[in-house]
């Protein structure tokens, strides 16, 4: 799998440094890591940093069983950490067949979705995680296995939640 991420450096002086990623399991444990070349960063300026990571046999995800990855990136610079960030992830295959369907891990899947605007009545946009959960549950005991976010993208505490890592 590529990874990759933007190194900016807001400093007044060029950079060196390298990216190296860590990927995690659900519990916790290291099942791959990698790092980038060292590049320099521009003053004022921003870096591309990628690098390949194998993950051997990874738990794929679905509706009925969402495994999920973590994986943690850290900037280092002249021997030390500067910055660390870290991205949720999971691993599937999908296709589209124009006769057969939809297919997600190669098992033929029905796609029974909504339109769903963040807001909700008495409340508004600002909504609480909770709130998110309660929508998403409420979803799947409909059969709903798919969202689309209308027009705006979903704040990342609610999108969680649609996508199964909560419910």
């Amino acid at each position: 799998m590529k990874l990759s991420t933007v190194v900016e450096n807001a400093g007044n002086a060029a950079e060196s440094c390298r990216v190296r990623w860590q990927i995690l399991d659900a519990a916790g444990k290291t099942v791959s890591t990698t790092e980038s070349p060292v590049a320099e960063v521009a003053a004022d300026g921003k870096q591309s940093f990628s690098a390949i990571a194998k993950l051997g046999h990874p738990a794929l995800w679905s509706p009925e069983e969402p495994n999920l990855y973590c994986a943690v990136a850290s900037v280092d610079a002249g021997g030390n950490t500067r910055d660390r960030d870290q991205a949720v992830f999971g691993v599937r295959t999908l296709a589209f067949d124009a006769d057969r369907g939809f297919f997600l891990n190669g098992i033929s899947t029905p796609i029974q979705g909504i339109c769903n605007h963040q807001d909700h009545a008495g409340v508004g946009a600002a909504l609480p995680d909770p709130l998110h959960a309660f929508r998403a549950g409420v979803l799947k005991a409909m059969g709903c296995n798919a969202v689309r976010t209308s027009h705006n993208m979903p704040l990342p505490s609610g999108s969680r939640h649609v996508r199964g890592r909560d419910s």
